[in-house]
């Protein structure tokens, strides 16, 4: 009787323990799109961890039932208990809710189609670059020193966008560059859908995104990752949209002077920039090129 109930609750502690707060969605994504290369062994050996003492505290339980027959009285609270404070069952009632009372049309109601609206004759490169876990909130030099400040000088020379805010869907790798790059929150297949578990194929088919867009004006794309493009779809989301070069873990790994100089999900951040340095400068250097962007 306790057994799903707690190996739900042990999943939700390897979640939460793993990778912050559970995000039901971001799973749904992840399990469809695929978790190849998810971080190393490092995070298997600790997935193997979770699983034993879950079946420990399972064992001790059970014997427990059985020798002393008042543990059955507690049995029934620990599987109230266990689901009603498990917050992947909580997401998951939150899920199915908002498959019941949202009319299916809400997102084409606020969708706004990217479009560039005008193009100068000689197009300028672009180069976007994904600093996740990096904010504001590191300005504050009484908690964090000077960490910031060669982003905050950099802000002052440009465009800075204040009071931004993330709606579902958007918050993690995949959900933030598809937000980014194409007006709209990832929606992972719903709790109703039959293919809800299926290898994913493409990544938001049938809308146009900044690779789209830019493709269109003739720019050469290229995405540089320090982690697999295997994971969470991301070299099919790049792919399948304009992009003609992607360079993950697989292929950049090549390029390290240092092999062992890596982590569990791939090439480190200093290392990645200057090869995207390097790539920049060889692009500028090639004559008659196309505009790029990467």
């Amino acid at each position: 009787m306790v057994a799903f109930p707690l190996a739900l609750w042990w999943l939700c502690v390897y979640v939460t323990n793993s990778y912050g707060r559970v995000d039901f969605p971001a799973i749904l994504f992840h399990f469809q799109a695929g978790v190849t290369d998810h971080g190393g062994t490092g995070r298997i050996l600790i997935a193997i961890v979770h699983t034993l003492a879950g079946i420990a505290m399972l064992a001790a339980f059970t014997w427990l039932v059985r020798v002393d027959h008042r543990w059955r009285l507690l049995e029934k609270v620990l599987v109230m208990f266990l689901l009603a404070f498990n917050p992947l069952l909580f997401g998951i009632t939150r899920q199915g809710a908002a498959i019941v009372t949202e009319d299916g049309a809400w997102l084409d109601r606020r969708y706004i189609p990217p479009a560039i609206e005008a193009a100068p004759d000689n197009p300028p490169n672009l180069v976007l670059l994904y600093l996740e876990s990096i904010e504001g909130t590191y300005a504050d030099e009484a908690r964090f020193g000077n960490v910031y400040d060669d982003i905050e000088a950099l802000g002052q020379r440009g465009l800075v966008f204040h009071g931004v805010r993330q709606i579902e869907n958007t918050g993690w790798t995949m959900g933030g560059m598809i937000a980014s790059q194409c007006g709209t929150p990832l929606m992972p297949a719903g709790l109703i859908h039959d293919n809800q578990f299926e290898p994913l194929h493409h990544v938001v088919p049938g809308v146009n995104c900044l690779g789209d867009l830019l493709d269109a004006q003739g720019y050469q794309l290229m995405f540089m990752g320090g982690a697999s493009l295997q994971f969470a779809g991301k070299g099919l989301f790049y792919q399948g949209h304009g992009f003609d070069r992607m360079l993950g873990r697989e292929q950049l790994e090549k390029r390290l002077e240092d092999p062992a100089y890596v982590n569990s999900w791939g090439v480190n951040d200093d290392s990645l920039l200057d090869m995207a340095v390097d790539e920049i400068r060889e692009l500028a250097e090639t004559p008659n090129r196309s505009p790029s962007s990467g």
